[in-house]
């Protein structure tokens, strides 16, 4: 991560849910599910950005929860609540343009 670009901050991971890691989901963007676009995510864990990469997600019930590669159980998954999700700036440049061919695209 360059010194002069700072995460942009998306959401923060919630409470356990369930015994297989699984982790409750607090997005920040315009759609919830919106959250899940961008990937890898990175999460401020002890004082330091890491990558993590989302398994699978889904909606239960009002909330939506995710399992992340590498967290197994609810004792991994509790260690990471309230850590804050972020991403790197450019990535949202690379989904914008996405966008914008698919826009195109439609015309």
């Amino acid at each position: 991560m360059s010194s002069n670009q700072q995460p942009i901050v998306l959401g923060k991971l919630g409470a356990s849910h369930g015994i297989k890691g699984w982790l409750k989901i607090t997005a920040y963007t315009d759609s919830v599910e919106g959250i899940f676009d961008y990937s890898p995510w990175l999460i401020y864990d002890q004082g330091e950005w890491r990558e993590v990469k989302v398994s699978q997600w889904r909606s239960q019930g009002k909330a939506i929860i995710a399992e992340l590669e590498g967290v197994s159980s609810r004792e991994q998954a509790q260690m990471l609540t309230n850590c804050e999700i972020a991403i790197m700036p450019e990535q949202m440049k690379e989904l914008r343009g996405k966008r914008n061919k698919k826009e195109i695209s439609k015309k």
